[in-house]
């Protein structure tokens, strides 16, 4: 799969409902195709969309978003999520 880096960071995440900083250590988002990844280095509690926000993807501009934490916000999406555990 070729893959396109569309931006690197190393910054602290700041949640735009918690009043919490969480370190994700060094971040890339990557494209390939139709499918855009933002990949970080230390696992996250994703609780709100501030890590797409901080990091370049807007969620509302994507069909499908997959998260993969143990807690996640109806608000990564516009039209309500659907929300599954494994």
């Amino acid at each position: 799969m070729e893959r396109n880096v569309q931006s690197l960071s190393n910054d602290r995440l700041h949640f735009e409902s918690w009043k919490y900083v969480q370190d994700t250590g060094p971040t890339a988002v990557l494209k390939s195709g139709n499918l855009t990844l933002v990949v970080t280095s230390y696992a996250v509690i994703l609780v709100d969309r501030a890590l797409f926000f901080q990091k370049g993807p807007d969620p509302k501009d994507f069909h499908s978003k997959i998260v993969k934490s143990p807690h996640c916000e109806t608000q990564f999406s516009t039209t309500g999520s659907r929300r599954t555990s494994t």
